[in-house]
């Protein structure tokens, strides 16, 4: 398990990066548990490994209860404090060249998801292509979370690039813009215009949620559990109500 940060240049702009290789990262957010809804962002890329990532990767971003040290309770674990999110649980992320990126097929009802412990509980969503960036160097990626509250229910609606070709690089005045927008259709089309890509808006799904039981989501998490390293540009919220 690594965690580091390093430095890139990207269009003139330095770029501080956490990497992490089989590893996770939590933050608690400054606004803690009090949100009605939020959205949640992040801009990375991924190490080219020159070939496909074979052995079903899990790639997690979402929203966790309390981070302890070391993230041991985080959702690479089995003991995962209260996790919410977006999860890639896709046996083969296959390599693709144009640029060089990572494309994989979401498993049907398995990319919204709770992790208590080393339970995981889905919400309904169907089969869904995203296409992340594998040219750490020039090239970024983003994904966009949104998380209504309910009782018991919770929303979560996320937004990425299905683009197989002709994606560019995700800059941080396109992630700040895109996370001041209204709605997620809104964000949707404003990506599309000014990433060159194919985002989606995919189906929401709602999943039930006992805060009390097991604890606030008041901190936002990423995890990566191989060892072709993830590089973190940002991770960014905006509390929609």
């Amino acid at each position: 398990m690594s965690a580091a940060i390093d430095t890139v240049t990207i269009g003139s702009i330095e770029d501080r990066r956490l990497v992490l290789g089989n590893a996770q990262a939590g933050r608690v957010l400054s606004i803690g548990s009090n949100w009605t809804m939020l959205r949640i962002g992040i801009r990375f890329a991924f190490d080219d490994a020159g070939v496909n990532i074979t052995g079903t990767p899990r790639f997690y971003f979402g929203l966790l209860a309390s981070p302890s040290a070391l993230m041991a309770n985080g959702p690479l674990g089995g003991s995962t404090s209260h996790f919410l999110g977006y999860k890639v649980s896709t046996a083969t992320w296959t390599r693709g060249t144009g640029p060089v990126r990572y494309a994989h097929t979401h498993v049907t009802n398995q990319m919204y998801v709770k992790r208590v412990g080393s339970t995981e509980t889905f919400g309904t969503s169907g089969v869904n292509s995203h296409n992340e960036s594998a040219t750490p160097a020039s090239i970024r990626s983003a994904v966009f979370l949104e998380i209504t509250k309910g009782s018991p229910n919770f929303t979560l609606q996320v937004c990425i690039n299905q683009a197989s070709t002709g994606m560019v690089d995700v800059t941080k005045v396109m992630l700040s813009a895109a996370m001041e927008i209204g709605t997620l259709a809104g964000l949707d089309a404003y990506m599309d215009t000014v990433a060159g890509g194919s985002f989606s808006s995919l189906a929401s799904a709602t999943i039930a949620v006992d805060e009390a039981t097991n604890g606030d989501l008041d901190s936002i998490c990423v995890a990566w559990d191989r060892t072709t390293l993830l590089r973190v540009s940002d991770i960014v919220f905006t509390k929609m109500a």
